[in-house]
């Protein structure tokens, strides 16, 4: 496809950008109504947390599995083919299994299948998004553009599972309909996506398999970041199959879940919309030790929290801080990664921050049946602290207060 201009005033970029977040808001929005459809699908099916929870985990598992040779794939591919194929897949996927669910013949290992089908897709969409994003946005201006893209996001997070818990309670097939339209969309604003100026790297300079997770092991920043994020995502895991479990036995339904989830995000987009600020007035090393201690404690708050409100307003909390950071070391991964090499690694930091994350929610779903909240919470906050630790050494704030060369 032919490189277009760009108007006098206008960051290079800019129509990418905006079709990359519109394609990313969609997907997400999408994607937020199955997530909270699939623990309830599950726990309508099983009765049991842990079977939840192993879904679940199989997703991340999924995902980090497939992370490294899905971003050889994007470093090889168009970012504009690469993400309006498997978007197109993950459409025919969810569109089949919306079906299975209509027909009630929906069962756990189907689910399953789903589940790790649709997180190797998601590889390979946030590899490509992450080629793309690189390709088109010059590097003074990326922490500003990753902030933007943040957005769509949380904004999936905030209306996602409120529709996702209303469209359940009416028929467990809607929230996954929706996500099958909404790849679909996602995947036409891919189409038009239009090749940045000076193309891409040519294919003899791609990466190899191995290539990414050489420069990872390579640079003390990603080391440092990712090992960290590896428990900090172990954490969330946990939390996300958690709250849905405890809003069910204080008697909520698919809509109160929903609502809870959707509180959370107003958190996270006003995070993102402060992002920016922030990032430019605090240093790193003291945002990141926030989030850290903010993952550690929220879950405790749980035991305190009547209502699904208030375990709302806890996860919007925790939500402001994750934007915030999200921003922060996603800039300092980007820019001290080659661009043609931006897919090889956002793989390998995927898969090495994802490495633990399974055992999250399989660990806190089977405490969960075991004991219920007054042992899975302390779990989570254990798990955290792994991420509380990191932050307290002397050599992760050196790390994270200067950028690799």
């Amino acid at each position: 496809m032919k490189a277009t201009g760009t108007r006098p005033g206008t960051r290079p970029g800019t129509r990418n950008v905006r079709l990359l977040g519109t394609a990313e808001l969609v997907s997400f929005l999408g994607s937020r109504a199955s997530d909270l459809a699939m623990p309830l699908l599950v726990l309508s099916l099983t009765g049991a947390a842990a079977q939840a929870g192993l879904v679940f985990g199989l997703g991340v598992l999924a995902r980090a599995l497939t992370a490294v040779p899905m971003g050889v794939l994007a470093d090889r591919l168009p970012p504009r083919t690469a993400l309006a194929a498997v978007e197109s897949a993950r459409a025919v996927l969810v569109g089949v299994f919306a079906a299975t669910v209509w027909l009630d013949v929906a069962s756990l290992w189907l689910i399953c299948v789903v589940t790790v089908a649709d997180g190797t897709g998601g590889s390979l969409f946030r590899a490509a998004q992450t080629v793309a994003v690189k390709s088109s946005v010059p590097a003074e201006h990326l922490s500003s553009v990753l902030a933007r893209l943040q957005f769509p996001q949380f904004a999936a997070t905030l209306a996602g599972p409120l529709v996702g818990g209303s469209l359940f309670a009416v028929s467990p097939a809607l929230p996954f309909v929706l996500d099958c339209v909404s790849y679909l969309v996602s995947a036409l604003c891919s189409l038009a996506l239009t090749r940045p100026p000076g193309g891409r790297a040519p294919v003899e300079a791609a990466a190899t398999p191995l290539a990414g997770l050489r420069l990872v092991w390579r640079s003390a920043l990603l080391r440092t970041v990712l090992l960290w994020s590896a428990a900090t995502n172990a954490a969330l895991g946990a939390v996300n199959v958690a709250v849905v479990v405890i809003a069910g036995r204080l008697g909520a339904g698919a809509d109160d879940v929903g609502v809870m989830m959707s509180i959370g995000g107003c958190g996270g987009l006003i995070g993102v919309a402060c992002s920016s600020y922030l990032a430019g007035r605090l240093s790193a090393p003291l945002i990141v030790r926030v989030v850290s201690w903010t993952v550690a404690l929220v879950p405790l708050s749980f035991l305190l929290l009547g209502t699904t409100a208030a375990i709302g307003v806890a996860l919007a909390v925790m939500f402001f801080a994750l934007a915030v950071g999200n921003v922060v070391l996603g800039t300092r991964r980007i820019e001290s990664t080659p661009a043609h090499l931006q897919g090889s690694v956002e793989g390998a930091s995927h898969l090495v921050a994802s490495a633990v994350a399974p055992a999250g929610p399989a660990v806190v779903g089977w405490a969960l049946d075991a004991a219920g909240p007054p042992l899975a919470m302390p779990i989570v906050t254990l798990i955290a602290g792994v991420a509380v630790l990191f932050t307290l050494s002397r050599t992760f704030t050196e790390r994270l207060s200067r950028r690799d060369s």
